[in-house]
């Protein structure tokens, strides 16, 4: 069971194993980034994942807008 505030999920065995081998050839790398663990470095990934798609969604809503916009203008 997990700590309070954490949950557990599940990944494919070969997608963990590619992340392990990638967290092991930077650990220094993450270190200067405050990521001091294998956790904290899937959490980074999956945050960085979070903001990416924020974006996206931002760019695809106010393409839609401007479209929107064109549409009715004409």
């Amino acid at each position: 069971m997990p700590k309070e505030g954490w949950v557990s999920i599940s990944i494919q065995e070969e997608t963990i194993n590619d992340w392990k081998t990638k967290y092991d050839q930077n650990k220094e790398f993450c270190k200067h980034r405050g990521i001091t663990s294998f956790t904290g470095f899937i959490n980074s990934i999956m945050s960085g994942i979070m903001s990416d798609s924020e974006l996206l969604k931002k760019s695809i809503i106010e393409s839609s807008r401007r479209e929107a916009r064109k549409f009715v203008t004409t």
